[in-house]
């Protein structure tokens, strides 16, 4: 039969889509539409394919407008009979509006539907027809498996006459429900199905298929059967998509368990369709649950079954919410709400358990589980060869006094298991392994033993290492080993007990003594140790030494062996057991080190010198003026360094000039030639006084016949003296009373303890008054020299105005702040030379106006 085309649109297929991460799952599936007037057999075929609600940008592509399907003749594998384009024909939107109120702030899942049908006519044939749709790309945050191409496959068969179901209905997943998922929890999530003929389902996990095609995103022929499933992680598996504690009902469909950590798992569900027993045909549908770290408010969990059976009283589990109330009914009849509680059964049996949390709140929760009261059961065992040349035996030695044990499961610690009684294990590596082995019995006990099993290649011995013999004396030669066996030496030659773990050797010449240990099982190893055997011995104490009063000394010997050492100060006192140490002696002495092999001895003595450090003299400070030197004197030395070096005249000499700007401290160090090699250190603080800044106050005009205080300062306390004394109240206050009645030029000198000083002076001049004083011109060029036009009140109180005019009658400066005067700018530019008239009014000590005008020049 030829190849078809169907064209449900026109030339889509043109379209490339982006590449980008958007599908999180998809199914394919179908129902009969009778026969066409060829007789040819007609299909609806149905494609629902998955993304999250995430906007539409670069790294989430939005759902296709058309999909491309390939349909593969199964009588004819791997060419295509019909390739479809079909149109997206409705977009629906999923998302739990009725999350939980009892999950603490819990995220609101949401998913969009694109529903693709398109009806095909197909002539029957034996093996029906695969249906298959592949596109790029999945959800790349997908933890449970690797996502080698990044694609997915989805497929469904279509009936041939060899499945006696031609026209037959498929099964369809009927429940699209967002739900919430929270990490480490418990969950239910229906994922049933539906079939429109009342066939028979079951269900189970099935392997996500990947992308096969050859890079195209949108591949417009999809890869014929069969298809490569995508590689899971471990521990995850198609059978186990969320892992061991996450399982579904095979009759109803339902995913239950609990919930592995925050992330996302793609799953595949399988449904089964039988008729009259007989497969008939299959649908799978895989999606991308997202399981997040949500949690409810409260949450009851205790393990499945309490069957260790080791006594009549439980120690029950609880690992559910703390510090809520708790109901437990141990299915006796009794009860407690303690949150770790104990329980003694008074007869044996199987016991429903149950614990309510929070029984009285809207949120509470519970669980049950199992507790089996036979005891006692008590898991053990032994083990024997420990080789990894032959197989170690292990031997189970667990018993039971309430029930026949019928259950064994050893775990070698390698991945390997058996579920003998009593099995044979070959190690391949030698390692330590933990050896588990559980054991049941008839009444559904269970418990485990764990050994730490050591399995070596050839069995560990230790041996001292090698060693010296005084040739008159026996030495013990021990070997130690951590297994049961037995143990050999050779040569015999001067040894006694050679079977025995620690011989006895009276060796007279240099020997290699060899020792061979087998273990239980005949698994062996050779070790050996060389005694060497000395007639003498020698020791060679480090060359005599001087160091400095309160030092360590090093005290250090070589010799031609290892021996027993000690050293001594004559006579007798014993400073120490070791070759090398350190010691602090308090005077000059002899160190004596004793060396011992056995009877052999040897000694040697080194001789210590002690010598003080120079004598250190005790700190000095003294104090400078700014600007001056400073001598600094060291003594009781030899060689010298003063630092800092950089303002010293001479660093290394014992008395020199030191020129500090500012406070220093000076250290020298100095070394003398009486042995002692290290040097004392002396120090020196030079105080640096601050230049001392007087300031004797501006110069002035006094009314004659008037008082006028004057007002010294400085930076620095200090003896203050005014000179000349003519019109002082006292030469040595900072403020004396002036009452002159000639001008005079007062000199301030204010002088510190050490001799430091500093000068100012002003100058007093007398006018009649009162009155004020404008000078007749200015020079404002900013030389400091008469650089602004003001007024010089004399026995004024208050100033009122000081007026400037220009030539046109502008006012070009005014104020009636003291002193205050005009720096010859007008409107911030230099205003034109020439004459300024100026007026000044002011109130004099009696409240008199004073006013007087004039002509000032500017000069430039």
């Amino acid at each position: 039969m030829g190849l078809r085309w169907i064209w449900v649109v026109g030339l889509m297929m043109l379209i490339r889509p982006a590449i980008a991460h958007h599908i999180i799952g998809g199914v394919l599936y179908y129902d009969n539409a009778g026969t066409d007037a060829n007789g040819n057999h007609r299909y609806i075929i149905h494609l629902r394919l998955y993304r999250g609600c995430e906007p539409v940008d670069n790294n989430h592509a939005d759902l296709d407008s058309f999909a491309h399907l390939t349909i593969y003749d199964n009588d004819n594998p791997g060419k295509y009979y019909m390739l479809l384009d079909v149109p997206m024909n409705k977009r629906d939107f999923r998302n739990d509006q009725h999350v939980d109120p009892c999950i603490v702030n819990p995220p609101t899942p949401c998913y969009q539907i694109g529903y693709y049908d398109a009806v095909v006519s197909l002539p029957v044939n034996d093996k029906g027809y695969t249906v298959v749709y592949q596109r790029c790309c999945r959800n790349d945050l997908i933890v449970n498996a690797y996502l080698p191409r990044n694609g997915a496959t989805y497929f469904v068969q279509l009936p041939g006459r060899e499945t006696g179901a031609i026209g037959d209905n498929s099964p369809r997943f009927d429940r699209e429900e967002a739900i919430l998922i929270c990490a480490n929890g418990k969950f239910s999530y229906d994922y049933s199905a539906v079939d429109p003929d009342g066939d028979s389902l079951s269900y189970s996990f099935a392997p996500a298929y990947d992308e096969t095609s050859t890079g195209d995103v949108a591949p417009v022929v999809a890869s014929p059967p069969p298809y490569t499933m995508l590689p899971y992680v471990a521990p995850y598996s198609p059978a186990f998509p969320m892992g061991s504690q996450v399982t579904i009902d095979p009759k109803t469909g339902i995913i239950s368990g609990i919930a592995p950590p925050a992330g996302t798992y793609v799953i595949a569900v399988q449904v089964n369709e039988y008729r009259n027993g007989k497969l008939i045909g299959f649908i799978f549908k895989d999606f991308h649950l997202d399981v997040t770290n949500c949690h409810r408010i409260v949450t009851a969990s205790i393990p499945t079954a309490f069957n260790k059976c080791e006594s009549f009283t439980i120690p029950f589990t609880n690992n559910s919410t703390p510090g809520r109330t708790y109901l437990w009914d141990f299915g006796d009849g009794s009860t407690s709400t303690a949150y770790i509680p104990t329980h003694t059964y008074a007869d044996t049996g199987t016991y429903v358990v149950k614990l309510k949390v929070d029984p009285g709140s809207a949120c509470g929760d519970s669980a049950s589980s199992v507790a089996r009261v036979y005891p006692v059961l008590k898991p053990r065992f032994s083990f024997s060869g420990q080789c990894t040349s032959a197989p170690t035996q292990f031997t189970d030695l667990s018993t039971s006094t309430s029930g026949a044990i019928n259950y064994w499961r050893w775990d070698f610690g390698t991945g390997d298991t058996s579920a003998l009684a009593n099995p044979q294990y070959q190690f391949k590596q030698a390692n330590t392994y933990p050896v588990v082995l559980t054991v049941g019995n008839d009444k559904g006990c269970m418990n485990a033993d764990t050994q730490q099993v050591l399995i070596y290649q050839a069995p560990p011995i230790s041996l001292t290492p090698d060693t010296d013999l005084c040739y008159r004396d026996t030495i013990a030669l021990p070997a130690s080993t951590l297994t049961p066996g037995s143990f050999s030496w050779t040569p015999v030659y001067n040894l006694l007990n050679p079977l025995s773990s620690a011989p006895l050797s009276y060796a007279r010449k240099d020997t290699t003594y060899y020792v061979r240990f087998t273990d239980a099982n005949g698994c062996w190893n050779v070790d050996s140790i060389r005694v060497r055997v000395r007639d003498s011995i020698q020791v060679m104490a480090a060359p005599d030494t001087t160091i400095c009063t309160g030092d360590p000394v090093n005290l250090s010997a070589v010799s031609d062996g290892r021996y027993v050492f000690t050293w001594e100060i004559p006579p007798g006192q014993i400073i120490a057991h070791q070759q090398d140490t350190s010691y602090v002696p308090a005077a000059s002495s002899p160190f004596v080190i004793h060396a011992r092999l056995q009877s052999c001895t040897a000694q040697d003595t080194m001789q210590v010198r002690l010598v003080n450090y120079p004598v250190h003299a005790p700190f000095r400070e003294f104090s400078i003026c700014s600007g001056d030197s400073a001598t600094l004197t060291a003594a009781n030395g030899v060689y010298y360094a003063w630092n800092p070096a950089s303002n010293v005249d001479q660093p290394n000499q014992p008395v020199t000039t030191a020129h500090p700007a500012d406070t220093t401290l000076y250290v020298v160090s100095k070394i003398d030639t009486l042995g002692c090699p290290k040097p004392t250190f002396d120090s020196i603080q030079v105080d640096v006084i601050p230049p001392v800044k007087v300031f004797a106050g501006n110069d002035t005009l006094i009314t004659l016949g008037e008082s006028f205080m004057l007002h010294g300062t400085s930076n620095v306390p200090g003896t203050y003296t005014w000179s000349p004394a003519d019109g002082l109240s006292d030469v040595h206050v900072p403020n004396p009373i002036a009452s002159g009645t000639r001008d005079i030029t007062y000199t301030l000198k204010v002088s510190t303890p050490v001799g430091c000083y500093g000068v100012d002076s002003i100058r007093v001049r007398y006018l009649k008054g009162p009155a004020i004083y404008v000078p007749t011109a200015f020079t404002p060029n900013g030389d400091g020299h008469n650089d602004v036009l003001r007024p010089f009140p004399v026995g004024i109180v208050k100033l009122d105005y000081f007026r400037v005019y220009n030539r046109w009658g502008e006012l070009v400066f005014e104020t009636s702040q003291y002193l205050q005067g005009w720096d010859g700018y007008y409107k911030g530019k230099p205003a034109d030379p020439g004459g300024y008239v100026w007026v000044v009014k002011g109130e004099d000590e009696r409240g008199r106006t004073v006013l007087k005008k004039g002509v000032a020049v500017l000069i430039r």
